[in-house]
């Protein structure tokens, strides 16, 4: 956010504000939504992912090392190439 305009950081505060409108759901439609998450998800997950994703280069490490590589369940890394500050 240090380097964010003023338009990114207002568009920022705005996603956590949520809906100005009176509109209520149902038990029966949370329900609904919580037993179909995926289901619900799906297109605001790509919506705001697939944009950021494509902008990412791809890299492919390979090792002869018999230890080989640490990895995680959540392979994915994001890089910033700005030198930190601390």
């Amino acid at each position: 956010m240090t380097r964010a305009t003023p338009e990114q950081r207002a568009a920022a505060a705005r996603i956590s504000a949520g809906s100005s409108s009176d509109a209520r759901l149902r038990h029966a439609e949370v329900r609904e939504l919580a037993t179909k998450q995926l289901q619900t998800m799906m297109a605001s997950v790509l919506k705001v992912q697939v944009p950021v994703l494509a902008k990412m280069d791809m890299a492919i490490f390979c090792t002869v090392d018999d230890v080989g590589f640490i990895t995680s369940d959540r392979p994915c890394i994001w890089f910033d190439p700005a030198p930190a500050s601390f």
